[in-house]
């Protein structure tokens, strides 16, 4: 996902009318959300105010009260994708300046810190296991600005609008201000409330939650386990019973229409059947496709780095043996090498003939073979980009590829170490 904002935003919005539309589109419809009291938007301009005369008030009557700013960034979601993909889309969204907030007397605004936890990578896979089960399916679908759909209680938070976005009516005021109604994103509670509001519904729609496992419900007349990450939610279990299950949750939670498990959290699931060789039974399965996102992670790297030009490379593994190798038992047991040796070790494989396996030594001075076998055009310095560069694949590994986590753990111990 690409972020425009300020000055960057400015400028490429000018010169891309579909950026534009989206940004403009998301004020309008904030602007539009139903709220409980009947009336309508995140926040209420019908209250607006100077915030002199909201502070001295405020003061005056010993109310706490916080004033911040909303601002409008443009996202380009999935730009991982190829720019003819309709998933690449841009996304205008207002957010609440939640690194800046005061209260009436100019201190720092204290929030009540209401924790939100998101169910983890492994409950979503748990739900993909459940749904390829005989006679069971998945499903998934998006919560619609889910923050704004849950109120913001406790201390009454004013906001300031871009100066593009005021009313006509509000031309000659001086610094006016709204009360802000609805939670929004970058509200340091506004996760917490979303939260609190997504569990209500579903506990009344006969959702339970499941122990020890935040954000997983599992409803036992319909046998469905829901996942809820965030906006995200997925839903598998017997393929009969998900129209009514999903008809229970959409019931008070706005929602676009279910339907089948494809991209979710960036990773593509794709579903196929096989038939086992050994038993010729037909099961089904799920396959984590992230070439999109890791293609992105190339892309990310070459530009932090410079480098234009990288080596082939088939697997990021050394050829293991599948089963222990017994004909030397005398010669004692393996000693795990230190991530230095094993490094040295790998780069050996590149210059041996198949098969070989490089003893492992002293490190090779200068001008050797191991140092040939580098790019010539990679930084020598690599640790300002280490982090930025690993941290982005974790989230590939953790997700689809589970075969690269000890590859990236081992690199992520030495991130302040690069120099190559």
């Amino acid at each position: 996902m690409h972020v425009w904002r300020g000055q960057c935003q400015r400028k490429r919005s000018r010169v891309n009318p579909k950026a534009l539309r989206a940004k403009q589109a998301e004020w309008d419809r904030l602007r539009t959300v139903p709220r409980p009291d009947g009336g309508t938007g995140v926040w209420n301009e019908s209250l607006v105010a100077e915030w002199r005369d909201v502070k001295r008030k405020a003061l005056k009557e010993g109310k706490k009260v916080h004033i911040g700013r909303i601002f409008d960034i443009i996202v380009e979601k999935n730009s991982e994708l190829p720019e003819d993909d309709p998933r690449r889309k841009f996304k205008g969204r207002a957010v609440f300046g939640g690194d800046n907030v005061r209260d009436e007397a100019g201190n720092w605004a204290i929030f009540q810190d209401l924790g939100s936890c998101p169910a983890t990578m492994e409950a979503a896979r748990a739900a993909d296991a459940y749904g390829c089960m005989p006679g069971n399916s998945a499903e998934q679908c998006d919560a619609e600005q889910a923050y704004t759909q849950a109120v913001l209680v406790g201390t009454t938070t004013w906001v300031r609008l871009p100066r593009d976005q005021w009313p006509a009516e509000w031309s000659g005021m001086h610094d006016p201000v709204v009360p802000l109604e609805l939670a929004l994103y970058g509200h340091p509670d506004s996760g917490g409330h979303w939260e609190r509001h997504c569990e209500k519904h579903l506990k009344e729609a006969g959702y339970v939650p499941v122990p020890n496992w935040r954000s997983c419900f599992w409803h036992p007349r319909l046998r469905l386990f829901l996942v809820v990450y965030v906006d995200d939610f997925k839903l598998s279990g017997p393929t009969e019973n998900l129209k009514e299950g999903w008809a229970l949750i959409r019931r008070s939670i706005k929602t676009d229409e279910p339907h089948p498990v494809g991209l979710f959290l960036g990773c593509k699931h794709t579903l196929f059947e096989r038939k086992l060789p050994d038993t010729g039974v037909q099961v089904k399965g799920v396959e984590y496709d992230m070439s999109d996102f890791l293609r992105s992670c190339v892309e990310r790297y070459k530009e932090l780095t410079g480098v234009t030009t990288l080596r082939k490379a088939a697997t990021p593994f050394l050829p293991e043996p599948t089963r222990p190798d017994f004909s030397n038992c005398e010669a004692g047991p393996l000693v795990e090498p230190t991530p230095d040796e094993a490094l040295r070790t790998a780069m050996g494989y590149s210059n041996d003939e198949p098969g070989t396996r490089p003893v492992v030594g002293p490190k090779p001075s200068e001008g050797s073979a191991e140092e040939e076998v580098l790019d010539q055009d990679v930084p020598a310095q690599l640790t300002p980009y280490a982090a930025k560069v690993l941290m982005k694949v974790l989230y590939a590994a953790r997700y689809a590829r589970l075969d690269l986590l000890r590859a990236v753990c081992a690199l992520a111990q030495r991130v302040t170490k690069w120099d190559r």
